[in-house]
Formats: structure tokens, sequence, C-alpha cells
């Protein structure tokens, strides 16, 4: 083991086009040692293709991350910290870590989790922020996410609950993250009377793209990364 302990990097990548990519990620990538990316049965190597995209990783040590999809608060625990312990040997044997994550890595990242579980290791981390889906899907639609004086409510859609308590609150609503809760996340929408504000982005940036600026165009569309934006008013209000 050298003296000298390494960092660990949350890399935000962007929701999928590398060119949304910053230049601070992009100079993070190409300085750190070791490339940490997510494998997920929903994500699969996305953040990883998105990196290079924009960065040549053929001479990085690339390391696959697996996490659980459950929700449940024991297995989700032992997930991470079995995944933190992985980046925890290589931060000691000196090396610089760059954790890719997707969008920004402030929101409903897995990158929260394990920066906690390292940094009570005693190791220094440090967030790389990054563009969002969903300001990536209000410019691709074409439309704004709030004016004036209006709020703005982000709700993680992998959790209908919390979506049905938030989603008749005043304010611009994000929903993202939806995944297999999709088709219930657009019937909660509907049975709101909101469906002729939704819009929605799948895939935004990435290949298969598609939007919808009705959300009852989408018909049975389905897609893991889709990012619903709810209006506060119609556009011509």
């Amino acid at each position: 083991m050298t003296g000298k302990k390494g960092v660990l990097y949350g890399v935000s990548v962007g929701p999928g086009d590398p060119e949304l990519m910053t230049l601070r990620a992009v100079r993070t990538l190409e300085s750190c040692d070791v490339i940490a990316a997510p494998e997920t049965k929903g994500e699969s190597h996305a953040a990883l293709d998105i990196a290079k995209g924009a960065v040549c990783l053929d001479q990085k040590e690339i390391r696959m991350l697996s996490f659980t999809m459950s929700r449940d608060p024991e297995t989700l625990a032992k997930s991470h910290e079995k995944q933190a312990e992985i980046l925890i040997g290589i931060l000691e044997s000196g090396k610089n870590v760059a954790m890719l994550n997707l969008g920004d890595a402030s929101l409903y990242g897995t990158w929260e989790y394990i920066r906690k579980i390292v940094e009570r290791r005693g190791f220094e981390t440090k967030t790389v922020p990054g563009v969002t889906s969903f300001s990536a899907s209000a410019a691709a639609l074409g439309v704004s996410l709030t004016s004036g004086a209006d709020p703005l409510i982000i709700l993680p859609a992998s959790y209908p609950e919390a979506v049905r308590t938030y989603l008749g609150l005043p304010g611009a609503k994000v929903l993202m993250k939806s995944g297999k809760n999709l088709a219930r996340i657009k019937e909660m929408i509907e049975e709101a009377g909101l469906s002729d504000r939704a819009q929605m982005a799948v895939n935004c940036g990435m290949p298969g793209e598609k939007l919808f600026h009705s959300l009852r165009d989408a018909g049975d569309e389905e897609g893991y990364f889709s990012t619903i934006l709810v209006n506060e008013r119609k556009e011509n209000e």
C-alpha cells in the first residue's frame, strides 16, 4: 500500500449526448487512473458508452460496478457497501477513481450512497456536476421548464405514491426514472387531468430518441430512460 490515498470523483456524464458532458467531466476522466462504471439490468452500460463518446478510455482501467434494482433497504445497503469496498481497495493503492453517473450525480443517483461510505472510511471525494435529463428533455422538446414565479417540483417516478402526493400541487413537474412504472405514471397523469400539459422524452440524446409533445401521443410507448414534463400551464396560456 502506498502512503498516498486516491481520490474518488463522482463524474456526471449527462443524459445521453456525449457533447453535453462538461469540460470538467472530460478533464477528470482524462486525469483519473481508473474509470468505475455502473451496470444494472435497466441501465446496461449507458454511462460508460456516453463517456466513451467524449473521452478516449482505451488506456484506462475500467471497473464495472453491479448495483441491485431492489428497493429493499437492507438489500440496497449491502449492495452499496459491496461496491464501495471495490472502490476503497483501489483508492488504498493510491489511484484516483472516476465513478460515472448518468445525468447529474446529485439527483436520485447511487453516487450519494457510495460517497458517504467512502468518506466514512477516510477517503476524499469530489462531485463533478452535469446536465440533467429534464433540462436536456426540455431543450429537445422546445419548452421552458418554468416561468415567472412558477415553482418546479422534481419527482422520482419510480415511487408512484410520491408522484400521487405531489402531482396536484401548483407548479411544473418533472417525473424522472419511471422505468417499469411508466404505464402507471401515465394513468395517474390522465386521472389528474394533466395529460394535455404533459410531454415526454424517451432516450433523450441517445440512439432511438423519441419526443412526444402530448403524453396522449405516446400511446403504449415505454422506455427505461424516460422523462415526463408536466407544465404549470399550457403553452398558449
